[in-house]
């Protein structure tokens, strides 16, 4: 992906395009081609709990948009970076593991320290997380039915409640236009299984390695 000077150089000429108005257009690219880009954890419960990304300041709620992804949605994304760069001064990295991309950061280039290491990318603005998700057929898990796993935190989902995907559109006071979203085929259920009462605000985060049966 994009060289270091070339993200070191991008990052310092300012100016980066803010991250609603890059997600929006991710969505967009990902909508055209029928691909799977649904809003994931922390952000599935602010759309439904707060109804926004932002707060009443416009300030973001959380650091970061979580997504999952199928692995061809990743693969149409990564052909994006360019441009990501020439449009809004955005890059992303991504991680492997035994040959499969198991996360993909998307960043600013703005106030960004480019480093190898695994961890929260930092920049001028909140980063863009995809989760590559995976569907495990029955007969290769220990359930009686499809699970779908994030292969990244490692957890399991019932595959009747990610699938089919949902739609959803959201009026955020952090862009001008309507955000057209996908989002888990039942998101309530999804919710309180990670989260218990996802209604009432906690710094708890869903747990890493956690198998969820509903």
């Amino acid at each position: 992906l994009t060289n270091r000077t070339w993200i070191e150089a991008r990052g310092k000429q300012g100016n980066c395009a803010s991250a609603l108005h890059v997600f929006n257009w991710i969505m967009k690219q990902v909508i055209e081609k029928n691909g799977c880009l649904m809003v994931a954890y922390g952000q599935l419960i602010h759309i439904h709990r707060e109804e926004d990304f932002v707060n009443k300041l416009g300030k973001f709620i959380d650091d970061d948009i979580d997504l999952w992804a199928s692995p061809g949605t990743v693969a149409h994304v990564a052909t994006l970076e360019q441009q990501l760069n020439s449009k809004f001064g955005w890059t992303m990295r991504c991680f492997v593991h035994d040959d499969k991309v198991v996360l993909v950061q998307i960043f600013a280039s703005c106030e960004h320290t480019v480093s190898s290491r695994a961890g929260k990318s930092k920049s001028s603005q909140p980063g863009i997380e995809l989760y590559p998700m995976y569907t495990i057929p029955r007969q290769g898990n220990e359930t009686q039915y499809d699970v779908v796993k994030d292969i990244w935190r490692g957890t399991e989902f019932p595959e009747h409640l990610i699938f089919p995907v949902g739609k959803a559109t959201l009026t955020s006071g952090g862009i001008e236009e309507p955000l057209d979203l996908q989002i888990p085929n039942h998101p309530f259920q999804l919710m309180e299984c990670l989260y218990g009462n996802w209604m009432v605000p906690s710094s708890k985060h869903a747990s890493n390695h956690m198998k969820v049966v509903c």
